[in-house]
């Protein structure tokens, strides 16, 4: 692909103006800058994507650090990494020095070491298609750099590992390869598939921890049809760290409405957790290194695809409040996992009623505005609002100054 090819590529404004920055800043400095990994690719797709990873050749923090200062914006550096980010043109953007990786054994995770070139930093990638850069600055500035026909793979449809160990020294690629296979349609190349079948056969993915799969498994969730993926992998045996027969579905929670829209790999973990046997389960989610925030959202998911289906059995959409004391509590990600994996339609309609009239009540005042009205701060202030609540529940239009006199009202009654 030639110069003039890759100048006629729409860019947007800023990322253009971002690239043109940073090229000429590397010039200045004397270094060589390049744009590198799915950013490239998805260029060359016509796929939007702002993830911008770029490489310097030479130590790439000290070169944040400047351009930070002659653009007069902050740059947070990573020493464990040895990387650095600075926010151009309302973007991230993220830098590294150009490095060379080596394993040494099945399932290491590599041994690093800087002062490399562009080339050995590439060769590094897990296939030829994230193994092409875009030049920003020198003689070859905005022309693809591609060492190893990743182009041509491109443009071919194939998945091409970087060399034959590939797959030994990092098995999380046997993953990544299926997950960009059904990304793009693509498929992997013969010699692809064949190491690909003997890693499989080595059962090489043992060696590596469940954190790194759960990992892997985490962006398939955030593909757009997983559960193809899943099965793709389930058939390969790549699920061993997941003891049970897994069967996932594409989502279907539009009818909720949420206002709050789901993560959803969390929904897709949810309902693949729940696959596992009970006297099991804690201790894989304890060792899949998930952040504490999705774990708690999976925790009330998995509570809820246990007790929600059982309670909704003799529950009426009419009865407002026990309908809203049931779900009032529970995260977006618990009535997707729900309405997608769990519930029979009956049921559903039931959420999708919550969801669309019931979701969000609550009074106007808050605890505060009872305590300002003379109110003594105690139990009964929860006692108020949660009165006002079934009351607005059952359909009781209030004004907050009508709920604060309420509130004085049932504040009046208990002292007296």
């Amino acid at each position: 692909m030639n110069k003039d090819t890759i100048e006629g590529m729409n860019f947007p404004p800023n990322i253009l103006q971002i690239f043109t920055l940073i090229g000429e800043f590397a010039d200045k400095q004397n270094v060589k800058a390049c744009v590198v990994g799915g950013f490239v690719r998805d260029m060359l797709l016509q796929k939007a994507n702002y993830d911008i990873d770029i490489v310097i050749e030479g130590d790439a923090i000290p070169f944040a650090q400047s351009l930070s200062k002659e653009l007069n914006t902050d740059c947070h550096v990573f020493d464990k990494f040895h990387t650095a980010k600075i926010c151009i043109n309302g973007l991230d953007v993220d830098f590294a020095s150009a490095r060379k990786e080596i394993y040494e054994y099945v399932g290491a995770l590599p041994t690093v070491t800087l002062n490399a070139t562009a080339k050995d930093d590439l060769f590094r990638r897990d296939f030829t298609i994230n193994a092409l850069a875009l030049a920003l600055n020198g003689e070859n500035r905005f022309q693809i750099i591609d060492y190893f026909n990743g182009l041509d793979d491109l443009k071919n449809g194939l998945i091409r590992v970087m060399h034959e160990k590939s797959f030994e020294d990092d098995p999380t690629r046997l993953y990544r390869a299926v997950r960009f296979a059904h990304r793009f349609n693509f498929r992997m190349e013969p010699t692809t598939w064949q190491l690909y079948k003997q890693a499989i056969k080595a059962k090489v993915a043992l060696r590596i921890s469940i954190k790194r799969v759960a990992a892997e498994l985490t962006k398939i969730f955030q593909e757009k049809h997983p559960g193809k993926i899943i099965n793709q992998l389930k058939r390969a045996k790549l699920l061993s760290h997941f003891p049970c027969n897994i069967e996932l579905r594409d989502l279907n929670y539009d009818c909720l409405k949420l206002k709050e829209a789901p993560d959803v790999a969390t929904v897709y973990w949810i309902c693949f957790l729940s696959f596992l046997q009970f006297n099991i389960r804690n201790s894989i989610i304890a060792n899949m290194g998930l952040p504490h925030s999705m774990r708690l959202k999976i925790d009330d998911g998995l509570d809820a695809l246990k007790k929600i289906p059982k309670q909704l059995l003799d529950l009426h959409c009419e009865d407002h409040i026990r309908l809203f004391d049931l779900l009032e509590k529970r995260c977006p990600e618990a009535l997707a996992a729900l309405v997608s994996f769990s519930l029979n339609k009956e049921n559903i309609n039931k959420v999708v009623y919550y969801t669309k009239h019931l979701m969000g009540i609550k009074p106007e005042i808050t605890g505060k505005d009872l305590i300002d009205e003379g109110i003594e701060a105690g139990p009964h202030i929860r006692t108020i609002l949660e009165y006002i609540t079934e009351l607005k529940l059952d359909g009781r239009c209030l004004t907050k100054q009508e709920e604060l006199e309420i509130g004085k009202s049932i504040y009046k009654n208990i002292r007296s």
